[in-house]
């Protein structure tokens, strides 16, 4: 848990830090201004900041009496980093609005890295990584459009933006994929069936984590469990993905 110093800023350990700039990526959880360095370009750029406040005055009192409380002030997931700037702009003027503000934006990240922790400990079959080798090298020529409708990522992501970005990458890559995957399998008996599996498994254990209302959450979550077990680019990585919803491993098709 976090304490208060004589300044009366928050301290934190060597740990929670880590923690707390791994959940923003190390960007302002507001404007996103870098959190690397101060302006003097020396030493830390963050400063921890209360989500709801410290000690909030008569007003904001008032103003916040009907919002999601923290079941601790000082703990870990009442705390955020922001810039200076930010954090000033938010220390003396916190309002209901700026309040369930950056509340969400707090919950977003405790959703992300929730899903993180809960895909860390599966493994990749090392076949995969050929694949998302020769994705990056494809031509135009390489790749043999789906004239199907993707009827799986219609039915399954109702968030449009994310469902836009699948259907792109089902209906273009969807074929290629899945030759590679065959020629595989040619090889090593049944080795597409074992990345499935472990694809299907990422999706499991973000189900049982309770993540599936953000899909965005999920699909982000998969996506760079792949990149950490392959370092290959991220944008192999979503195709990759978005192959496994159209394939049925990744995001339940609605009840009929």
């Amino acid at each position: 848990m976090a304490t208060i110093g004589k300044d009366g800023r928050i301290k934190l350990n060597s740990q929670e830090e880590a923690l707390l700039f791994a959940d923003c990526n190390g960007l302002c959880s507001i404007c996103g201004k870098s959190l690397i360095f101060d302006k003097n370009g020396k030493g830390r750029g963050f400063e921890a900041a209360h989500i709801y406040p410290h000690s909030p005055t008569e007003a904001q009192k008032i103003a916040l009496h009907d919002v999601p409380m923290p079941r601790e002030v000082e703990g870990i997931d009442n705390i955020i980093l922001l810039c200076e700037r930010s954090h000033n702009i938010q220390d003396f003027q916190t309002t209901k609005k700026d309040y369930l503000k950056l509340y969400d934006i707090k919950q977003k990240q405790l959703r992300q890295r929730q899903a993180k922790e809960s895909l860390a400990e599966i493994i990749i079959e090392p076949e995969i990584d050929h694949v998302l080798k020769e994705l990056m090298n494809l031509t135009s020529d390489d790749l043999l459009e789906l004239k199907m409708i993707p009827v799986e990522v219609e039915q399954k992501i109702f968030d449009i933006p994310l469902r836009t970005k699948v259907l792109g990458y089902v209906t273009q890559y969807f074929s290629y994929i899945k030759a590679k995957l065959q020629d595989i399998d040619r090889v090593h008996n049944f080795k597409s069936e074992a990345i499935a599996r472990e694809i299907g498994l990422c999706f499991t254990k973000t189900k049982c984590a309770g993540l599936m209302l953000d899909q965005n959450v999920v699909f982000d979550a998969i996506v760079e469990w792949l990149v950490s077990k392959t370092h290959r680019e991220r944008s192999a990585c979503e195709i990759i993905v978005a192959y496994y919803v159209q394939d049925c491993e990744v995001f339940d098709a609605p009840a009929k």
